[in-house]
C-alpha cells in the first residue's frame, strides 16, 4: 500500500515539473496570448456590433436577435435569423473553448508556483 502512494506522490512531482517547463517555455506564452487575444478580435468580428457581443454570447438567441434587430409592425425582419443562428454558434464555441483554454492556462501557472 505504501509503494501505491510513493507513486501517486513521484506522479504528481512530474507533473508539477512539467507544468513548471511549461510555464517557463516562451512559446506556450506566445501561442497563450495570441490565441486569447485572436478570440476577442474574432468576437467582435463574428458579431456586427461589438456592443452585441454579450448579449450574443449569454442571452437566447430568439430573445437577442429581437433586441439587436429591430423590425417594423408590418413587414418582416431586413436580417436573417438563420444567419444569426449560425454567427451565435460560432461565437459561443469559440468562446466556450477559449474559456476552456484560460482555465487550462491559469491552472498550470497556479500549479507551477506552488
Amino acid at each position: 500500500m505504501d509503494n501505491f502512494f510513493f507513486g501517486l506522490q513521484a506522479i504528481m512531482t512530474d507533473l508539477i515539473d512539467l507544468f513548471r517547463l511549461i510555464a517557463a517555455y516562451q512559446l506556450f506564452w506566445g501561442f497563450s496570448i495570441g490565441f486569447l487575444a485572436s478570440t476577442i478580435l474574432h468576437a467582435f468580428i463574428t458579431s456586427d456590433d461589438a456592443k452585441h457581443v454579450p448579449l450574443m454570447a449569454f442571452s437566447d438567441k430568439a430573445k437577442s436577435f429581437e433586441k439587436i434587430y429591430s423590425r417594423d409592425p408590418n413587414s418582416s425582419y431586413q436580417h436573417s435569423y438563420f444567419a444569426y443562428s449560425k454567427n451565435v454558434d460560432k461565437l459561443k464555441t469559440m468562446l466556450y473553448v477559449s474559456g476552456l483554454f484560460l482555465i487550462i492556462t491559469l491552472l498550470i501557472v497556479f500549479v507551477s508556483f506552488r
